[in-house]
């Protein structure tokens, strides 16, 4: 009696260990948001593109849209819908507000929108737009580079290609194409993060690349994270160029939010600190995106 009494127990317990696993494992969407890109490319209107897919702690690939339009499945239903209204977020914090308006079905161009707010978007400069909750009372960190931080991220620029492989000869032809003075949560001093290029035979031939994430210290400015990418001819011309950082699991760190352009295309990158707290990692990307 009591052996099938515990063998009972046990089909029990073994029964019930699937779905028990499965609703564990399985991620709340009742916490999901939703992450785009908010940018201004030459001679379009503002638009977003679907970044990452946040739910608890996992970050999930968003539906790309090329020659589909947006209505045809439930993310867009529900996310890109003419009228859907997102927070502007800008430097980690809020800076104004979207409005989704018709779809475009035309080249990388998704969803143009009306934008009421203060972040400076165009050319290289990009926001984040969310549905997710956010801090009122976060204050805007991002700034333009003083002269002196201009300065002295060309200097380590050209000593971490020089690191890469490039000669001595080619480095005063580094230039920057984008540098950004902001706070990283949870730290309260600024970083410089910044994407630098040099060509070695001019604009049509290959270019080298380098991205960048610094803080000063006692010896001078430091690199933190670094990724060069030394391109052999045209076609492997790649680099990283900062959009913006978010604090996207809402536990007081934020992560740092890349486009990664290709030749003819691009994707996302997302990092985050290293368990130590000393570097940054990456911990998501999309996958290629672009129209052809």
């Amino acid at each position: 009696m009591r052996s099938s009494v515990l063998w009972a127990c046990v089909t029990s317990a073994l029964l019930c260990l699937p779905s028990t696993f499965r609703q564990s494992s399985l991620p709340d969407k009742s916490s999901e948001s939703v992450w785009f890109a908010l940018s201004n490319e030459s001679g379009h209107a503002l638009w977003i593109d679907p970044v990452v897919v946040v739910i608890g702690k996992k970050l999930l690939e968003a539906p790309q849209y090329c020659g589909d339009m947006p209505a045809d499945d439930e993310f867009g239903r529900n996310y890109l819908r003419p009228g859907r209204t997102y927070l502007v977020m800008f430097g980690g914090s809020k800076a104004g507000e979207i409005s989704v308006k018709a779809a475009k079905q035309y080249e990388s161009i998704l969803s143009a929108v009306d934008f009421r707010g203060t972040a400076p978007i165009g050319g290289r400069v990009s926001a984040l737009a969310t549905n997710a909750v956010v801090d009122p009372a976060r204050k805007n960190s991002r700034q333009a580079p003083t002269p002196a931080d201009v300065v002295a991220a060309l200097e380590l620029a050209k000593m971490l290609f020089a690191k890469a492989g490039v000669s001595a000869s080619l480095l005063s032809k580094v230039k920057q194409d984008e540098l950004t003075r902001t706070v990283l949560l949870p730290e309260r001093t600024p970083s410089l993060i910044g994407s630098f290029s040099l060509a070695p035979g001019g604009e049509l031939d290959s270019v080298h690349t380098l991205f960048l994430v610094a803080k000063q210290s006692e010896q001078g400015l430091a690199a933190k994270f670094s990724l060069a990418r030394i391109a052999k001819s045209p076609t492997e011309n790649e680099g990283l160029t900062f959009v913006d950082q978010a604090d996207l699991f809402g536990d007081g760190q934020d992560e740092i939010v890349a486009i990664n352009g290709y030749y003819e295309n691009y994707r996302y990158r997302i990092f985050s600190r290293t368990h130590d707290g000393k570097g940054w990692e990456q911990i998501f990307e999309t996958g290629i995106l672009g129209c052809e």
